[in-house]
């Protein structure tokens, strides 16, 4: 794990056996992103690591009824970058997403805030990934 900027932000990279599985931070009010984005509160976000085009990562989706929370948590553009602002349109499980980042979004979600729902399903895929791990898949 590793904090960054500790000013505007802390962040914890997640690894489990060397594999990347998340991340977790706080954004604090008045931090930044770029020259655009101001946080006007505090709040926490939790990213996993999920490969969207990945046909074993699909197949737990919706075997687990997870493409819902899929669809809402894929991580949108926030202008950060002016090489893939204002984001793009990705079709993932079928639909359409508008506005979504450009910038390893195939590679993860993001729960904002993350309630007691949220955090279950946060759970069920840090475990599917575990599996994949173990299985050599991932």
């Amino acid at each position: 794990m590793r904090n960054a900027n500790p000013i505007n932000y802390n962040n914890w990279n997640v690894f489990f056996k060397g594999n990347l599985m998340g991340a977790v931070r706080f954004r604090f009010k008045d931090g930044r992103i770029g020259k655009k984005i101001v946080y006007a509160e505090n709040f926490c976000y939790i990213d996993i690591t999920f490969e969207v085009y990945n046909p074993e990562y699909v197949n737990f989706a919706i075997a687990e009824n997870l493409s819902e929370v899929v669809w809402e948590h894929v991580k949108r553009c926030e202008g950060c970058l002016s090489t893939c602002s204002p984001g793009r349109d990705v079709t993932i499980l079928g639909k359409t997403l508008h506005n979504v980042c450009g910038y390893k979004t195939d590679h993860f979600l993001r729960f904002i805030n993350p309630d007691a729902e949220s955090l279950c399903c946060i759970k069920k895929l840090l475990e599917f990934r575990k599996k994949l791990i173990f299985a050599g898949k991932d």
